[in-house]
This record gives structure tokens, C-alpha cells and sequence, in this order.
């Protein structure tokens, strides 16, 4: 094998173990996440991701809660989505975040019974930076 052909050769083989080490990465979409779940067995994830993006996700079993994920940036309004959706239906509409980078924050996942209801069931909360 010509020194051509084989430097060839192992760039891709690093390319490929390089791509399929990237694809195949668990939670790389996620900055910040906070779950928390409920004895009937479904649960509640807010997420901020990579793109800024801040999600509730209703997960589980049906257990007849909704959702609600809180962000207290630090120095900024308080902000909330909700996935009022059902369970294993994807998540609430995204809210897309347009805080600066270098903005901490805390993050918290609560269920909540109807709309009217309080915060019943929720998570510790989480700290985070925004970094992209």
C-alpha cells in the first residue's frame, strides 16, 4: 500500500469513528435538564438546548398532570413553558431564549393538575450557563 493510499485510509477511519462517536453521543442536545417523577409513573423534563430553546415534556404513562418547567435567569425575567399535551405526545412548544451567553440560571420541573392547579410534584432545582 502506497504512503498516499494508507494516510488515506486512516483519515477516514478516524472521520467515521469521529462521526459515529458525535452521532451516537447521549444527551448531546441538552444544555440543562431537570426531571422529576411522579409515583403513578409518569414524569416532567424541562430542557434548555444547545439552540437556546427551553422545553417541559410530559413523559410516561398517562397520570392525567401537565407539565410545567420554570427558569429564573439570574439578572433576567422569570420565565415558563408548559407541555399540557399528554404523555408521550412530544413536548410543549419550545420557547426560544435570547439571553447572553455567560447568563446562569436555575431551572425546575413541577406537575401541575389542570390548569388552575399549583405546583404539586417537583424537581430540585438545577443551575446552568449559557454557553452557545
Amino acid at each position: 500500500m502506497n504512503i498516499h493510499r494508507r494516510v488515506s485510509v486512516i483519515a477516514g477511519t478516524v472521520a467515521l469513528a469521529t462521526g459515529l462517536s458525535v452521532a451516537l453521543a447521549p444527551g448531546a442536545s441538552a444544555l440543562t435538564q431537570s426531571r422529576y417523577s411522579y409515583p403513578k409513573g409518569g414524569y416532567g423534563v424541562a430542557e434548555i438546548s444547545q439552540t437556546r430553546y427551553f422545553y417541559a415534556c410530559d413523559e410516561g404513562p398517562a397520570d392525567g398532570y401537565r407539565v410545567i418547567a420554570h427558569l429564573w435567569p439570574d439578572g433576567y425575567a422569570y420565565r415558563w413553558v408548559q407541555d399540557a399535551g399528554g404523555s408521550n405526545n412530544g413536548c410543549g412548544t419550545g420557547l426560544q431564549l435570547t439571553l447572553p451567553i455567560g447568563t446562569d440560571y436555575t431551572i425546575r420541573v413541577c406537575l401541575r393538575d389542570g390548569a388552575g392547579g399549583i405546583d404539586e410534584y417537583c424537581s430540585a432545582d438545577e443551575r446552568g450557563t449559557i454557553f452557545t
